[in-house]
């Protein structure tokens, strides 16, 4: 009797890990039933909060007498967070520059002004949007800010000099842009592509104010903190 009792004790203790893992073991009270781990792991789901970002594209001019200027490189730095999924606030700082497109041009046909200039962005924006498939999201954007435009791609009619330019022509401008993002597997990191068109309102160095039109397309790399 003796060696049965101690080979129901040996049983009952080599049967007890087997019965942890066994699913279909009663639950204890008050205890949360586990769900299995997939064999591939578990995704993370993507980082939200605080970002640095930035972004490399073309930058064009409408208008003028080309109508549309010769592409340039266009670079945007900005810093900004996201609310949630689909809502983001940020700041930037745009550089780009009008090419061949001149806006000031005399009855001769010849340009009084520049007509290839750097276009400066200094804004402020957001962003709102929802998820078109998983992790890829498609939102639409609004930015605010003062722009530079150095040198001025219109004259000073009364200047001394009646071809005088002024080196720099500052005006506030506005902004509308669709922004597509992907939020990739790489912890931290996503990538987006943003098209943005911008109209500034300068105030002319003689009298009345310019008008400009612009568009900047881009993709962008965003690192979240």
């Amino acid at each position: 009797m003796r060696f049965v009792a101690v080979a129901l004790v040996l049983g009952a203790v080599v049967s007890l890990p087997a019965m942890a893992d066994d699913k279909s073991a009663p639950l204890v009270a008050g205890q949360a039933p586990q769900e299995p781990i997939p064999a591939n792991g578990v995704d993370p789901a993507p980082r939200h909060g605080v970002y640095a970002e930035a972004g490399l594209g073309v930058f064009t001019t409408l208008g003028g007498s080309a109508g549309l200027s010769n592409g340039q490189p266009f670079l945007s730095m900005a810093i900004g967070g996201t609310l949630g999924d689909n809502a983001t606030l940020f700041v930037a700082l745009g550089i780009g520059a009008g090419s061949s497109n001149c806006y000031d041009e005399s009855s001769a046909g010849t340009c009084l002004a520049a007509d290839s200039f750097e276009a400066a962005f200094l804004e402020a924006g957001a962003s709102y949007g929802g998820h078109v498939a998983s992790r890829l999201r498609l939102s639409g954007k609004l930015v605010a800010g003062v722009t530079q435009l150095a040198p001025s791609p219109v004259h000073d009619s009364t200047a001394p000099v009646a071809s005088d330019v002024p080196g720099n022509l500052f005006g506030p401008h506005v902004g509308l842009g669709i922004t597509l993002d992907y939020d990739t597997h790489l912890d931290h990191f996503s990538v987006g592509l943003d098209l943005t068109g911008r109209y500034t309102i300068a105030s002319r160095p003689d009298s009345g104010t310019f008008g400009l039109m612009s568009i900047a397309f881009m993709p962008r790399v965003r690192y979240v903190f």
